[in-house]
């Protein structure tokens, strides 16, 4: 014999795996959930390379490249971004870091955010920019983030969360 105790918390478990698995407070699902990073990586002599990373549904694409596309044929929703900046000595001010989406065309281009750190000695800060109603992009547009060092401060890693939509 089950004791009632054990059968409601076996539901109350049972009910807490199922909206696990319910949707997000975006109403998107949580496995439908996408990132797309930025690494500024030194390939040991010095030289600078972007190292692109996407993940959806479990499965990571990466590339190395300046831009990044990440699909020709749905509508990306940006809901978060997330930079990690280094500061490697003493600045009287830390500059504004901004990364750009194009289109494949190079006719429209937006910032999705600016952000300037507030590290002006040595150190490593994290930023968090939630957005509000999130940015739309259209299918085939490019990720770019052409000054990833300024100064003495490189934003080592940029995180943009969101979904895809049709």
């Amino acid at each position: 014999m089950i004791r009632p105790s054990l059968l409601a918390l076996g539901l109350l478990a049972g009910s807490a795996a199922a909206s696990l698995q319910a949707q997000t407070h975006l109403g998107v699902s949580a496995k439908d959930m996408t990132t797309i990073q930025v690494n500024l990586v030194d390939d040991g002599t010095g030289t600078l390379t972007k190292l692109w990373t996407e993940k959806r549904f479990g499965t990571a694409t990466t590339v190395t490249a300046e831009t990044y596309t990440p699909s020709k044929k749905e509508t990306l929703v940006i809901t978060d971004a997330e930079f990690t900046v280094y500061c490697s000595a003493a600045s009287p001010s830390a500059p504004l870091f901004s990364p750009i989406i194009n289109d494949a065309a190079g006719a429209g281009w937006l910032y999705p955010t600016r952000f300037r750190p507030t590290l002006t000695t040595p150190g490593r800060e994290q930023i968090h920019v939630s957005f509000t109603a999130g940015t739309v992009l259209p299918p085939a547009f490019q990720f770019e983030f052409p000054a990833m060092q300024i100064g003495n401060h490189t934003v080592q890693r940029a995180i943009f969360f969101g979904y895809y939509t049709k």
